[in-house]
């Protein structure tokens, strides 16, 4: 085995290891929450379908999935339970981006790419992320397109009329994921001359899959699309104006130092947007290739780090090109070490060492979120929980963004266990005006329960004033936790002030 490859391995298994130990990034957290909330709905597979989250439904199958297993080894919201889920995710997906890779060997040989090169430079691209990535509906989206891609482009015909079996997987992690399998389709209709058969069985498969992803949907889990429906209100998608596109620059540049790949991609994407100036077709698929990922980030009109990986199958396709164009061997090992090194170098000064750079977002690092909001919160909750017995109460009224959930294991009184109908209204007024505002807000008021937990630098309890009256008049301020570094985490437990009747 070449030395490169021993040292990039054993790069690879530091920042494994890296990620295992961190703690879970606060969506995935909620999303735990919500499969928590899925054993008080009855028995599966019904309680997952039944329970919410702003995540599709593939997604919260996935999460519950891991939850499950990890019940085996530990409890929700100890410090092992995250340890043991990020293993079990990455025992997952870690060996099928290895057989994709490993399924597209030839692919790589035309390229005159090393397919282990290859997937090095995948690996230490997908472990670089800091905390808010990994476990993400993009991130699992980023394993399922290298997939599609390896099905797609396989000499085996059955692989290639299955490669369409992605659509659905991809749509059913959140709505806008489905952008992933724009990838696969512009890397085979860059073959067009040459693999037509290739094309005639992906866009047969694609069909397929896609009509029956509707029927499915439409007769066998409706509910999915009224949640996904709904989804967009509470995240005011398509709501795009030149502050968005300002957004979308900004968080990109910030983006870099929490995801290395991206630096490196889109430095390899600008150079071959720059050489094929004289080349339409490979200057047009290069802008394609940057601008339909950005898009997908401005329909979303919400800029976290995280979003980002949409632009991650850009990122490696740009880099394997570049790579591809090397015919010298010195020059191909010295841009592959440039690759791979700078991608390191990147996770070790900004993930690792977490420098405090200029443009790197203040809320977007692994010691941050560790010491500002993961362990605050996790001690604040497990006080509340012991003192005031909050895991024996039947249910609660949560106006919370949903971490509690993960952490206090009792039934949400509300469907919305993290209230976004009534929350969003700060964001989305609109919102107000729907039948859905006035349902939960309606559902919150007939509330007869012991305790009431409140994030009210989150929940703004001045959107719902019925709410707020009901809080004063019949309960009061039993213990108040705050954060000084993350005001967002403010914590307020209310108790009823005399028994229900």
């Amino acid at each position: 085995m070449k030395l490169r490859y021993y040292i990039l391995f054993a790069v690879s298994a530091l920042m494994l290891i890296f990620s295992i130990v961190t703690p879970l990034g606060t969506d995935v957290t909620v999303s735990f929450g919500a499969a928590i909330q899925a054993d008080y709905l009855g028995k599966f597979p019904y309680n997952v379908y039944d329970s919410w989250n702003l995540r599709g439904i593939g997604y919260k199958y996935l999460i519950y999935l891991i939850y499950r297993i990890g019940l085996m080894f530990s409890t929700p919201g100890s410090p092992s339970f995250e340890i043991w889920a990020k293993m079990i995710y990455y025992a997952i997906f870690l060996p099928i981006s290895y057989l994709s890779f490993k399924l597209l060997k030839p692919s790589f040989v035309k390229l005159k790419i090393y397919w282990v090169d290859a997937f090095i430079i995948f690996l230490i691209s997908v472990l670089s992320f800091s905390w808010n990535f990994p476990m993400q509906p993009e991130d699992a989206s980023v394993y399922l397109t290298v997939a599609m891609t390896a099905f797609a482009l396989s000499s085996h015909k059955r692989l290639n009329y299955l490669s369409g079996v992605f659509i659905p997987l991809l749509l059913s992690l959140k709505l806008v994921t489905i952008a992933f399998a724009f990838f696969p389709t512009m890397i085979l209709l860059s073959t067009l001359k040459t693999e037509k058969e290739l094309i005639k069985r992906y866009i047969i498969s694609c069909i397929g899959f896609l009509i029956f992803t509707v029927l499915f949907y439409l007769f066998v889990i409706p509910l999915e699309i009224k949640d996904t429906y709904k989804a967009t209100l509470f995240q005011s998608s398509f709501h795009l104006n030149f502050k968005s596109i300002s957004s979308l620059g900004l968080w990109f540049i910030k983006s870099f130092s929490d995801s290395a790949y991206l630096f490196a991609g889109t430095i390899c994407g600008l150079i071959l947007i720059y050489r094929s100036r004289s080349n339409f077709r490979l200057f047009f698929f290069m802008v394609l290739l940057f601008a339909v990922p950005a898009f997908e980030v401005l329909v979303q009109n919400r800029f976290s780090v995280y979003q980002y990986l949409i632009f991650f199958p850009a990122s490696m396709i740009s880099i394997f090109v570049l790579l591809s164009e090397n015919k010298d061997p010195k020059s191909y090992l010295r841009n592959f070490g440039i690759v791979a090194g700078s991608i390191t170098v990147l996770w070790v000064l900004c993930v690792v060492l977490d420098l405090k750079i200029p443009v790197k977002d203040s809320k977007s690092s692994n010691s941050w979120y560790i010491n500002t909001i993961f362990n605050p919160q996790r001690n604040a909750f497990n006080e509340m929980n012991i003192k005031y017995h909050l895991s024996e109460q039947k249910e609660m009224l949560y106006l919370t963004g949903g971490y509690p959930n993960f952490f206090i294991p009792n039934k949400s009184y509300l469907r919305y266990f993290y209230p976004l109908p009534l929350k969003r209204v700060t964001e989305n007024p609109k919102l107000k005006e729907t039948s859905l505002f006035k349902e939960v807000l309606a559902q919150s008021l007939t509330y007869k329960g012991d305790y009431i937990l409140l994030q009210p630098n989150w929940f703004d309890l001045n959107n719902t004033l019925p709410l707020k009256e009901k809080i004063q008049q019949e309960y009061e301020l039993v213990d108040q936790k705050s954060f000084p570094d993350y005001s967002e985490a403010l914590l307020d437990l209310y108790k009823r002030k005399n028994e229900p009747k």
